[in-house]
């Protein structure tokens, strides 16, 4: 029964085109471990995600990522939970963890905003999660203001008012104090337009909304991030890769036939589109070797005068 609720809720709250992180986290170890899914990889892993919630807390992000080709990779080349790899805002979620205070501040905001929630998740004792679902995307940075003033606003937690954050998964366990987190009042069919938030920031007029406002514009809002690569104090090349993925190699081609099969363009241009997604030159370097290998379009010149070469290109802002 709990798998099913649990394929439910995620069949649910994301299409199928949609990817988004499982993420699990051992608060006796601390260690974070963050997982790329779509809904398809996410029902092939949930017996492991299961099991891992015996010992860890399972969280995920509520809004859309990239997929891995379009993303921006981390150290171990898989794509990272940051803002810039977010593709999609898929619902506002207020987060009440004083138990003190909770279920007051729960009945406000339904009460005030005079909408009922797509669902009401109870984490903890006398500690609540609320979302609206969206009916389409906005601009992410508006949706951070506007998360941040209502959040001021209605005394939920500020700290989860970035497009990339996480929150609990219904139906698992809360590894913190071993409390199986309650899912109701759930309708997936109850979804918002945006602009019923920023109407009523823009209708409200009390104190407390000027102050939320004041205090909401004080906070640096982070663009998407952007990444400066540290030029190298020696260049040396290292070999990485034996074979090459097929989607690379009908990259390489596409751009190739794109240029007329200019061979020293096409890696020119090869190497700015993959460095939108890494910043391992050798990395990309050892592809184009295996692409050229693969195709039959070998190097004619030195290699590492041509890595050397090409390593500026890859430096280029």
């Amino acid at each position: 029964m709990q798998e099913e609720n649990i394929i439910n809720f995620i069949n649910s709250y994301f299409d199928s085109k949609d990817h988004f992180f499982i993420t699990m986290i051992n608060h006796q170890t601390n260690k974070t471990t963050n997982y790329h899914h779509n809904i398809h990889s996410f029902q092939r892993n949930l017996s492991r995600i299961l099991y891992a919630n015996n010992q860890n807390s399972i969280y995920f992000t509520i809004n859309s990522f990239k997929d891995e080709e379009n993303s921006f990779l981390n150290e171990h080349k898989y794509p990272s939970k940051v803002k810039g790899n977010v593709s999609k805002v898929k619902a506002l979620v207020f987060d009440f963890d004083d138990p003190t205070t909770s279920k007051l501040n729960v009945a406000n905001l339904i009460k005030t905003l005079n909408i009922k929630p797509t669902y009401i998740l109870q984490t903890s004792p006398k500690k609540f999660q609320i979302c609206f679902m969206l009916n389409d995307s906005v601009d992410s940075l508006n949706w951070e203001k506007v998360n941040k003033i209502l959040a001021y606003y209605f005394d939920s937690d500020i700290n989860v008012c970035s497009v990339e954050k996480l929150f609990r998964f219904p139906y698992f366990i809360n590894r913190k104090n071993d409390y199986e987190t309650n899912f109701y009042n759930f309708d997936f069919n109850l979804k918002y337009d945006f602009s019923i938030f920023e109407d009523f920031i823009k209708n409200t007029l009390d104190k407390k909304m000027i102050e939320s406002k004041n205090r909401a514009n004080k906070i640096k809002h982070n663009t998407p991030r952007i990444r400066k690569l540290i030029p190298r104090d020696s260049i040396v090349y290292e070999k990485k890769l034996e074979t090459i993925e097929p989607r690379l190699i009908g990259k390489y081609t596409a751009i190739l036939e794109r240029n007329s099969d200019d061979a020293s363009r096409t890696d020119i241009l090869y190497i700015k589109d993959r460095r939108k997604k890494t910043d391992d030159f050798d990395m990309i370097f050892n592809e184009i070797l295996l692409i050229r290998k693969s195709i039959n379009k070998p190097l004619k010149r030195n290699l590492d005068e041509y890595y050397e070469e090409r390593y500026s290109v890859f430096r280029e802002e």
